[in-house]
């Protein structure tokens, strides 16, 4: 099994265009949001022609922004070894530092 990781961090006002995985490989794009005291989680998973091969969202009670992105994280990681998928190509919205690989 084969994985990347990729994060992005907030710069400001930027455009940013969503790059596709190389070829055979699939793209998990996950971020969590916390509003008051809930939370929700989202994935989208993607295959290097830019289709959509699976997606999920749950919503969460009261936990911080970085325990949503952890469990987004690793609800989609989950959907993704499910399917069979070796190739794994990870891109979330911030991560701590250490983290890529």
């Amino acid at each position: 099994m084969h994985f990347a990781f990729s994060c992005l961090k907030s710069i400001g006002k930027v455009n940013i265009k969503w790059k596709p995985p190389p070829l055979d490989w699939v793209k998990v794009n996950f971020d969590g949001s916390v509003r008051g005291n809930l939370a929700a989680i989202g994935f989208v998973i993607c295959d290097w022609n830019g289709n959509v091969r699976l997606a999920g969202a749950k919503n969460f009670g009261q936990v911080s922004i970085t325990i949503a992105e952890c469990l987004t994280l690793q609800d989609g990681l989950a959907h993704a070894i499910h399917k069979g998928w070796q190739k794994i190509l990870v891109e979330g919205p911030a991560c701590p530092r250490g983290f890529r690989l």
